[in-house]
């Protein structure tokens, strides 16, 4: 699929946004995403954060303000411990680990941070500063045009950009935004398209990490900074990178929290890409990291996690769907019985597990399986029987990040997930057709969930050591 066309006569959006921008409606920061230029008109005063900084680590610079080349000591053990009492502040907390997921100890390091808008990035930028490290935050443009076609030619990104000029604002931390829109498209957007064409469920997720944060970003900094500048990526991801286990070595592993774990999103990274991480809020529940932003007086603490698939946003799925691959109308076959009980306007509209958008009474109707060749979706209100669990797959498509694959785990050390979420098994992997090929993998437990496309990933204890492509695809009990 090709991205939409930007032509600057065939796009009235962008002329709405571009009156808006000379109205004054839209923000600086968000006009300098738009046109490409950097922002016009008097500068903003720098609020100051009401958290005292601790001793030993600097304000940072204002925007405008080249960056310092002053050497700065990193802290020493009191510092970091003065650094944790101070940030608690009123709320309470007090965290001996507070900065334990930043790297004190090496600082000054020059750090490339992600900022969102989100709570999760605000915090880790504000952990970093005081760790001592020297910073520049970076907002990824990756919004596309049918954000503005399904929002009445509303921006988008304007609040999320909003609360990163707010943030870098109130840590004194110059901010630059990178568009990465034609990227995204290539690299995230296009392969997602493919592969629910081809009747697998995606993880656009995965791919945006190891494709564009971590990827086309780092192309990004390579080509305009100089070589070596940058020691570290930081992000506020649920994960850690153990640096101290092996020697010379960079090992991703499963944050604190076990709900909000990212490591299953960051498992398509290679390892050259986990040893420039850095995750500060990877040493925390996302609990206290709210409690953190509230130390902290973020201007977003109060603000939602954000939801929905990534490349998304607040576009309607059936929708994007619909432009890009159109309908071809099926037939709704009962699993159970082979019985014809409705239409569907396309195998790629459902995934295995659905549950909403069948549109049959007497429910709840699960999607059960697919045969694509056919165009025939089966339903079944009995998803959740035990005739219906699966206790292994097949997989392909490895990416082994930890110097080991699966099949060189101790035995009864191997734990897999197969998606996002706290839920991990213990299980058995062995190949099937040589190494590298086709794996086998046995779960101890039951799983209805597995579907052609899905990630699984693998843990050595609480180490990621990789992912693979889940192959097989649950039969129809007709069949």
């Amino acid at each position: 699929a090709d991205p939409p066309s930007r032509g600057e006569g065939h796009n009235p959006t962008k002329q709405a946004i571009m009156e808006a921008v000379r109205a004054g409606r839209v923000e600086a920061g968000a006009r300098r995403a738009i046109t490409g230029c950097p922002p016009h008109g008097r500068r903003t005063e720098r609020r100051r954060s009401s958290v005292p900084w601790p001793r030993g680590v600097g304000r940072g610079r204002a925007a405008s303000e080249p960056p310092s080349t002053a050497p700065r000591a990193s802290l020493d053990k009191t510092e970091r411990t003065e650094a944790s009492r101070t940030a608690s502040g009123s709320s309470g907390l007090d965290y001996s680990r507070l900065l334990e997921c930043c790297e004190p100890d090496s600082a000054p390091l020059n750090v490339a941070v992600l900022v969102s808008g989100g709570v999760d990035s605000s915090v880790a930028l504000q952990l970093l500063k005081r760790a001592g490290h020297k910073l520049r935050a970076f907002y990824l443009q990756i919004w596309f045009e049918e954000a503005f076609d399904n929002y009445w030619g509303e921006c988008p990104w304007e609040d999320d950009l909003r609360y990163v000029q707010q943030v870098c604002e109130q840590a004194g931390v110059e901010l630059e935004v990178v568009p990465l829109t034609k990227e995204y498209w290539d690299r995230v957007v296009s392969y997602s398209i493919d592969e629910i064409k081809a009747g697998c469920t995606p993880n656009p997720d995965m791919m945006c990490n190891s494709k564009i944060k971590f990827g086309a970003f780092v192309d990004h900094l390579e080509a305009s900074y100089p070589a070596g500048e940058w020691d570290r990526i930081a992000s506020g991801h649920y994960a850690r990178v153990d640096r101290e286990s092996r020697p010379g070595e960079a090992t991703l592993c499963m944050s604190q929290d076990s709900k909000k774990d990212q490591t299953y999103f960051l498992a398509s990274l290679r390892p050259g890409q986990v040893a420039r991480c850095m995750f500060p809020i990877g040493c925390f529940p996302k609990d206290e990291v709210r409690a953190l932003a509230n130390a902290f007086a973020l201007p977003n603490r109060d603000r939602k996690d954000s939801q929905g698939i990534c490349f998304l946003g607040k576009v309607n799925f059936d929708e994007f769907i619909e432009k890009h691959l159109g309908t071809m109308e099926g037939p709704l076959v009962e699993d159970e019985t082979g019985e014809v009980l409705g239409t569907h306007r396309g195998y790629w509209f459902h995934t295995i597990g659905q549950r909403k958008g069948i549109g049959l009474s007497h429910g709840p109707w699960y999607v059960s399986s697919k045969d694509i060749e056919q165009n025939v979706v089966y339903i079944s209100r009995n998803y959740d029987s035990e005739s219906r669990e699966r206790s292994s797959f097949l997989c392909h498509g490895f990416n082994w990040i930890a110097g080991r694959t699966a099949a060189e785990v101790a035995e009864g050390g191997l734990r897999c997930k197969v998606r996002h979420g706290p839920g991990i098994y213990d299980c058995v992997f062995c190949w099937v057709d040589g190494e590298g090929g086709t794996a086998r993998v046995d779960i101890r437990g039951k799983d209805h969930g597995f579907a052609p496309g899905q990630y699984a990933v693998f843990y050595d204890g609480c180490t990621c050591i990789g992912s693979a492509v889940i192959r097989s695809m649950p039969e129809p009990l007709t069949s």
